[in-house]
């Protein structure tokens, strides 16, 4: 489903990008409020797209690996969970998501 949605390859690449800016962000500890509340939400979602990526490679091209139902499912419910958690940031914050400053989004 989600290669419907996203190409790939840009997303992956836009994803390990995001989690190396938003870990770095992080390391300076932020105070709490909104942005770190938004980073916080789509750094899960970044490293989420990451997993899932690389587990869909390792399923399609990596004949050694044997995935399991369980395992799927596990992968999907965390795809749908991340996406559902960057959905409800804005609400948790009070704000709405086109009110969020660039900085939640680019918080290098």
């Amino acid at each position: 489903m989600l290669g419907r949605l996203f190409d790939h390859g840009s997303m992956f690449s836009t994803s390990v990008t995001r989690v190396a800016a938003l870990n770095a962000y992080f390391k300076k500890n932020p105070p709490e409020g909104p942005e770190r509340t938004v980073a916080q939400h789509l750094l899960t979602v970044c490293k989420t797209f990451v997993q899932a990526q690389q587990r869909r490679v390792d399923a399609d091209y990596n004949m050694g690996i044997e995935v399991t139902m369980t395992e799927s499912l596990a992968q999907i419910e965390s795809v749908t969970e991340a996406f559902k958690r960057q959905q409800r940031s804005p609400r948790e914050t009070g704000r709405s998501s086109e009110g969020m400053t660039r900085a939640a989004y680019n918080p290098v």
